[in-house]
């Protein structure tokens, strides 16, 4: 019995805005300027200038963190 690997989803933040509405952008940019919990090494992926956010991985911080 193998296990299965689920590819992880990466939103850019213009991705991610659009996705979820509810978030603004000035409410990611505060975690990850505060980098509260280590928001940033969980949820946040960056590729030179480029931030990408795990989808996955901020939802489950979200529901750790309900007053984040």
């Amino acid at each position: 019995m193998t296990a299965t690997i689920r590819p992880r989803s990466f939103l850019t933040m213009n991705q991610w805005l659009e996705k979820y509405k509810a978030i603004p952008k000035g409410g990611i940019r505060h975690l990850i300027f505060v980098n509260k919990d280590n928001f940033n090494s969980r949820v946040v992926k960056k590729i030179g200038r480029k931030i990408l956010l795990d989808e996955e991985a901020f939802l489950e911080f979200i529901n750790e963190h309900p007053k984040a």
